[in-house]
């Protein structure tokens, strides 16, 4: 299934584009983890701008994609500094753009407490009537609320989650419409495949034990977290390995291959990735010299937050 997701929609300044991008990369991130076709509006840092772009042409290049749903994250602005809250904007209401902007909103509400603004259907949502798929306008919260601001900000990565398993979850009738019903559900509690690569050109190998632990005192191990290492080589990324947190919150070694000689000063780059349905993801790079033996302590953050 095909997602486009407009992550540079009419931003109010740079700031309100920066956050709009980076949390378009993130849901981006999780939707192709789960076997999505995703495109971006603004994929790339450089072309992140303080105006954004006309959102007809954004329509368009969806379009001409072939997106089978249309995306727009937004942060609203108001002249009342007391308007708040998450809501979502269509042009025309239909059952597969209804039912994303429902899971996602109820999602934003129940995990931050933010105001629910509810869908409006709109009339003067010029661009999003020339979508040729369900399209409509997510709106994360208000820039102009210092209270909805700091949350956002505060919170991206949990932000993006929420919006990418709203997604994930209220596309589900839709990917069987598709034929596309072996992509990867979003079961929290469904293990990962074990999986470790052993490629036969590399040079040496280092040693990593990754231990999860709570990001609060007193630190207790994670249990069942979901582990996945790639390594970064000729701008990919190569899985390395898969598997989960024993109940003691360490990994079984992993395996780091190291296809550099260790005469060479350039480090071999991974990228260790955790999940767990109660905490917030996270993710950590680590370079590899010489060492033959690492460990990585990684805290989650419980996702709850306290306002």
């Amino acid at each position: 299934m095909k997602i486009y997701i407009d992550n540079s929609y009419s931003p109010i300044n740079k700031e309100a584009a920066e956050i709009l991008y980076e949390t378009g990369i993130i849901v981006s991130k999780i939707l192709r983890e789960f076997g999505f076709d995703v495109m971006l509006s603004t994929p790339e840092r450089d072309t992140v701008s303080a105006s954004g772009h006309r959102a007809a042409l954004h329509i368009n290049q969806a379009n001409d994609w072939g997106a089978d749903l249309f995306v727009a994250l937004n942060l609203t602005a108001s002249r009342d500094k007391f308007a708040t809250g998450a809501g979502a904007v269509v042009y025309n209401t239909t059952p597969d753009i209804e039912a994303v902007a429902k899971e996602v909103l109820s999602l934003l509400i129940n995990q931050t407490h933010l105001q629910s603004r509810e869908i409006a259907q709109r009339g003067d949502a010029i661009p999003l009537k020339k979508a040729k798929m369900p399209a409509g306008i997510l709106d994360l919260g208000f820039v102009t609320n210092k209270k909805d601001f700091n949350l956002i900000t505060g919170n991206k990565e949990l932000i993006a989650d929420l919006v990418a398993r709203g997604i994930i979850e209220a596309t589900k009738e839709m990917r069987k419409s598709f034929a596309l019903a072996d992509v990867q559900e979003p079961v929290a509690n469904t293990k990962p495949a074990f999986y470790q690569l052993y490629p036969a050109n590399k040079k040496d190998v280092c040693r990593l034990i990754v231990s999860v632990f709570t990001s609060a005192l007193p630190q207790k191990p994670i249990a069942d977290a979901h582990v996945t290492v790639y390594c970064g080589r000729d701008g990919k990324h190569i899985l390395i390995y898969q598997g989960t947190i024993d109940f003691t919150g360490n990994t079984i070694p992993i395996e780091l291959p190291l296809f550099n000689d260790r005469s060479m000063k350039d480090p071999e780059m991974f990228c260790i990735c955790v999940r767990h349905p109660d905490y917030m993801p996270k993710n950590k790079w680590i370079y590899v010299r010489d060492e033959r033996n690492i460990r990585e302590i990684i805290a989650l953050d419980e996702r709850k937050i306290k306002i």
